[in-house]
């Protein structure tokens, strides 16, 4: 990327001559929002990331929305900043003891999954759920 003289954003002041190009990991709505009308902006957002995107833009009060992901992920970041209801749920940590912060008797809830976990954690973190809440309906955006 250097050789074409490609920065992150965060790293260099833009030229007004410069495009922009939003990563395969997501784009935050507040970069885009800043830079909309100044640059071109290109896109190469994973298309599974834009449709969850557009589903979590659904947003129902009366959901619980959890996001299964990695921590410091450039795509887990991305959700997070743009959508502040989401509760993050760390892959790589002890499911059960994350739950256990949750206070509310959780029925209905929608888990978001980045898409780069595989399907035998989203699996696990399903079935824990399943054992630890008694669940009316979950759904996921996801797979």
């Amino acid at each position: 990327m250097k050789e074409n003289n490609a920065h992150y954003l965060d790293k260099t002041e833009l030229d007004i001559n410069d495009d922009i190009l939003f990563t395969a990991h997501g784009y935050s709505y507040t970069s885009f929002d800043k830079y909309k009308d100044k640059y071109k902006i290109y896109f190469s957002t994973c298309p599974l990331i834009l449709d969850r995107y557009k589903a979590i833009k659904q947003y129902n009060p009366k959901y619980l929305y959890l996001f299964l992901g990695k921590k410091d992920h450039q795509e887990t970041l991305y959700f997070l900043e743009n959508f502040h209801f989401l509760i993050f749920i760390d892959v790589n940590k002890d499911y059960l003891k994350q739950l256990n912060i949750i206070k509310e008797e959780m029925k209905d809830f929608i888990i978001i999954s980045q898409t780069t976990n595989n399907i035998e954690k989203y699996n696990e973190f399903l079935n824990i759920c399943n054992s630890r809440f008694k669940i009316n309906k979950s759904y996921s955006i996801s797979f």
